[in-house]
């Protein structure tokens, strides 16, 4: 996972066309979002919020049960 992450953040700029014209954004304002705010990392404080929205859809009936969360280093 973490190989195939460094691999898309390396080729951003190969991706955002697609994405852009997909999201009807300005190519510049993709590449920014993609490259710059968005975080791919996951830590403790993503894996809350992945609980988080699992337990909200939970008790909202729109999954059958909780999924644990589950990170695998390699």
């Amino acid at each position: 996972m973490n190989e195939t992450r460094r691999n898309n953040c390396a080729r951003v700029e190969s991706l955002v066309g697609p994405w852009a014209r997909e999201h009807h954004w300005p190519q510049e304002t993709a590449l920014t979002y993609l490259r710059d705010i968005l975080d791919y990392e996951i830590g403790p404080q993503q894996l809350a919020a992945i609980r988080l929205f699992w337990n909200e859809c939970a008790d909202l009936g729109l999954i059958d049960e909780f999924k644990k969360v589950k990170i695998l280093e390699i």
